[in-house]
């Protein structure tokens, strides 16, 4: 029987490493990566260090995080 979640009931995330060329330079990122259990919508986002501060600035500009509790 599959696992059956509602809107906002959970999530996963996770950090990985991947590389990038900016302005002709090989720069590490760190990108975080959130998945909407409901949805399986999948919301990578990188950022120069694990330390970043996420806050919200993950949260998709154009759709909607209707299935994501606060």
């Amino acid at each position: 029987m599959p696992l059956v979640l509602q809107p906002g009931e959970a999530f996963q995330f996770d950090w990985s490493e991947d590389f990038a060329i900016l302005g002709g330079e090989r720069i590490k990122l760190q990108v975080a990566h959130i998945k909407l259990s409901h949805s399986r919508a999948s919301l990578p986002r990188a950022y120069p260090l694990q330390t970043h501060d996420l806050g919200w600035s993950w949260r998709p500009r154009a759709t909607s995080c209707a299935n994501m509790a606060a």
